[in-house]
């Protein structure tokens, strides 16, 4: 026997969710239970997700950037680049509370 479980999320960190969740006994028939909620604003997590956002593309880049020559010389420490972004990764992470 197959579940139906619908979660929908409408809104953004900066002003919250309205969250609904319906359950379902099977998935071919409607749902039987729906619930309706909502998330307050997470702007601590928006702050920390550009943040990562930011240093996760000084290493790989964007496609919507000018790239050099192939012989232009880059004087790029990945390493330490690499450890930031795992950082703020991180930082990401312990700001959902898991």
């Amino acid at each position: 026997m197959n579940k139906l479980v619908i979660l929908d999320l409408y809104g953004n960190l900066e002003s919250g969710f309205n969250v609904s969740l319906e359950l379902g006994l099977d998935r071919n028939y409607r749902p039987e239970i729906k619930v309706k909620a909502n998330l307050p604003p997470a702007k601590e997590i928006s702050k920390k997700y550009q943040n990562w956002y930011k240093s996760y593309y000084e290493i790989n880049g964007s496609s919507l950037r000018i790239k050099g020559k192939k012989t232009q010389i880059k004087n790029i420490n990945i390493e330490s680049r690499t450890q930031e972004c795992l950082e703020k990764a991180d930082e990401l992470v312990v700001s959902f509370n898991i």
